[in-house]
């Protein structure tokens, strides 16, 4: 945005540079040749002299002050507006350098298939979006359960609060026609039987807070916002090998229910569960 203000007033500035011609009225001396003194002759002569003089110096200094008062104005204009190219300059790659120093870059397909090679990242970003969308849906029906399976502890007790707080005011967050933009992978860390994966996901809804009577008190109802988070999500690698019921060898991976004993193996640490989320930006576009 700041690069396209920036060229419509270059645009704008050179073509004033180019239809503007100083206008410069030639001063007249006030000197009239035919005008007697009364004085000597030698006197008149001086007169006459320095009129020569005044005509012709008259008739040529107009193009240099057309010069100098072209350049001048060239300085004035054209130095703020360097000055301001300079600073976007560097106001740009700042937010460049943030971006990369806080691993908000994209990671390309190599990357990702060195750390995980069996990842689907097609089916990832499936999942980052649902999980999203399913808590978010969940917190707007002060569903704490579903909210509970999909989110970390920590977000859990931060959204459980936030919650009781909108209940004792009687107000509700509506979250409606949430819609899925982009996704990618900015970060990879395997630590142990822990793979985490940080994703920056672009979205758009309509956010809005009701009272008790559905009447909008915060946001508009009838306005798209668009979202950009930095999602974190974990997942335990970590297999159930022993079965709870029983104490029977088992590998949950493969056995949804124990072979001997029959009990049903739930592994809810193999699913990927929300553990940060960080807004980086919102707009209305």
């Amino acid at each position: 945005m700041q690069k396209k203000i920036l060229i419509i007033l270059t645009l704008f500035i050179l073509f004033l540079g180019i239809i503007y011609k100083p206008v410069l009225i030639k001063a007249d001396s006030g000197f009239d040749s035919s005008y007697d003194s009364g004085g000597s002759s030698s006197s008149s002569s001086d007169w006459n002299s320095s009129s020569s003089s005044s005509s012709y110096s008259f008739s040529s200094d107009p193009d240099l002050v057309d010069i100098l008062i072209i350049l001048i104005f060239n300085i004035i204009v054209w130095t703020p507006l360097i000055i301001l190219y300079i600073k976007i300059n560097k106001k740009l790659k700042k937010d460049s350098n943030k971006i990369k120093n806080n691993n908000l870059s994209k990671l390309d397909d190599e990357e990702i298939k060195n750390k995980l090679p069996n990842l689907n990242i097609e089916k990832f970003n499936e999942i980052v979006f649902n999980n999203y969308k399913d808590i978010q849906e969940a917190w707007m029906n002060f569903d704490l359960d579903t909210i509970k399976s999909l989110v970390s502890d920590e977000i859990y007790n931060m959204y459980s609060m936030q919650l009781d707080t909108l209940k004792i005011k009687g107000q509700k967050n509506m979250m409606e026609n949430i819609t899925f933009i982009d996704n990618y992978i900015c970060d990879i860390k395997l630590e142990n039987d822990i793979t985490t994966i940080s994703t920056i996901l672009s979205v758009s809804c309509y956010d809005y807070i009701v009272d008790s009577n559905n009447k909008v008190i915060r946001g508009n109802k009838n306005k798209k916002l668009y979202y950009i988070y930095r999602l974190t999500f974990m997942k335990n690698n970590k297999t159930i090998d022993i079965c709870p019921n029983c104490g029977a060898t088992i590998d949950s991976k493969k056995d949804a229910d124990c072979p001997y004993c029959k009990a049903s193996i739930v592994n809810n640490n193999s699913e990927w569960i929300m553990t940060k989320k960080e807004m980086l930006k919102q707009t209305t576009k």
